[in-house]
């Protein structure tokens, strides 16, 4: 049996660019690859994904952590968190099962963080990837375990510069990061009120169960996540479309960069969501295929108001 557990929690960061390192530390494994020593007939491949909390009134990260057997999806977890706050290091993290002998410990970090020490021992460098969103950067390291059971020790690095000093004055847990926290529940309670709006271009689609946030929580909105500030079920040919609005931070500092890989536009079942950019953030469509995905995004007009 092979297991994918969720995240520890996940928050965003800034930055744009990778530390150059400056450490002789291992290569982090990458967000997506084959499991070590998988038997014929076990799940052989894993994959982590982070996308922005689509729930309305969210401000937040989610993760996905899924294995598959050849093309087939096999275990599929996630777990979602709150925004950060601005100059976190250690944004997120948790450890994945992927055997009862074997499980991938992975962090995301800052782009101040060049490398990390995992549980006193081996030091392992920071990366970019295309499977996360271009503010985070990636140290991921497979480790033994016993029966499914790791040890707790990974859940406390050290984060490194690149001169190789340490960036905190004690290691960084995981268990300290914050929990996901309740969306905000009001309502615009009128088109005027309306933090974003989304309306049907033709009549080849029609909008279900519309709802937006008020303006003044689209105003109060700040950090490096996006805003769920409208949500609605789209039916365009027969299919049923979940439609969600996500506005920009503000409050300062560039809004944080989704790579296609993050999970936008992808065959991935763990996310199965596709998007396209506007004005002040992105109109996000999910379920169904690829194709009515695509249709849905060509049939919708949506409006940030800032």
């Amino acid at each position: 049996m092979v297991l994918g557990t969720t995240l520890a929690t996940l928050v965003a960061c800034g930055g744009a660019t990778a530390a150059v390192v400056a450490l002789h530390g291992a290569p982090s494994e990458p967000s997506s690859g084959p499991i070590p020593g998988a038997a014929r007939g076990q799940a052989d491949r894993y994959r982590i994904s982070v996308t922005p909390n689509t729930v309305l009134g969210s401000s937040g990260w989610c993760v996905s952590t899924s294995t598959s057997v050849g093309t087939e999806q096999a275990t599929v977890g996630e777990g979602c968190t709150q925004a950060p706050h601005v100059g976190t290091l250690l944004v997120g993290g948790g450890i994945f099962l992927l055997s009862s002998s074997r499980a991938l410990v992975y962090y995301l970090v800052d782009s101040r963080v060049a490398a990390a020490r995992l549980n006193n021992d081996r030091v392992v460098e920071a990366t970019s990837d295309p499977g996360l969103p271009s503010t985070m950067r990636l140290v991921a390291a497979t480790v033994r375990a016993q029966a499914y059971h790791v040890d707790p020790g990974y859940l406390r690095v050290q984060l490194l510069a690149a001169d190789g000093k340490p960036l905190a004055g004690q290691a960084s847990s995981l268990q300290d990061l914050p929990r996901q926290e309740r969306p905000t529940r009001g309502l615009a309670s009128s088109a005027a009120d309306a933090a974003c709006r989304l309306t049907a271009a033709d009549a080849g689609v029609s909008l279900h169960d519309a709802r937006t946030v008020p303006q003044a929580t689209l105003d109060r909105a700040t950090g490096y996540a996006f805003l769920s500030c409208a949500t609605a079920t789209a039916k365009v040919g027969g299919a049923s479309i979940e439609v969600v609005v996500l506005a920009d931070p503000a409050g300062g500092g560039a809004p944080p960069a989704v790579n296609t890989a993050a999970g936008f536009d992808t065959h991935d079942a763990a996310v199965q969501r596709s998007a396209q950019r506007i004005d002040g953030g992105w109109l996000v469509v999910k379920g169904g295929t690829r194709e009515q995905r695509r249709e849905t995004l060509t049939r919708l007009v949506a409006e940030v108001r800032r």
